[in-house]
């Protein structure tokens, strides 16, 4: 009873869950009239269902697919929150810094996984970004 449910199947369906509501959003964007930066959060949905999608097939897929891109995806799913955020209340995103901060991360991400691999390093990095990016929206 210790592994009742296996990490990936719950990534998966976390996956699986983005997509549902990338559709819903979808469907809702083009039945009625939305806000301003609505379509950011659309595709923030389908960017993170992508993201827990790639995760849930580690060691399948190559480890730059599953670790450095399924987590950029993720972390790129929250500047488009945050864009959209932005967006809603009549600000305009910071696109530079959003853009600086997602060559950051994948540069941290990438010397954390391959030159010096460290998984808690690895999560201080996913984690102080998407603080950082929470903080800034």
């Amino acid at each position: 009873m210790q592994n009742f449910l296996d990490m990936r199947t719950i990534i998966f369906v976390s996956g699986i869950t983005s997509l549902i509501l990338f559709a819903c959003m979808l469907y809702i964007r083009r039945k009625q009239r939305t806000y301003e930066g609505f379509i950011y959060w659309i595709f923030a949905a389908l960017v993170n269902s992508t993201g827990l999608f790639l995760l849930s097939l580690r060691d399948i897929l190559p480890d730059f697919l599953t670790i450095i891109a399924g987590n950029t995806f993720i972390i790129f799913s929250v500047v488009l929150i945050s864009a959209g955020l932005s967006r809603f209340a009549g600000v305009r995103p910071y696109s530079k810094f959003y853009s600086l901060l997602m060559l950051l991360f994948v540069a941290l991400y990438s010397y954390f996984t391959y030159f010096h691999p460290v998984f808690i390093y690895r999560s201080f990095v996913f984690y102080s970004f998407q603080a950082l990016l929470c903080i800034v929206t």
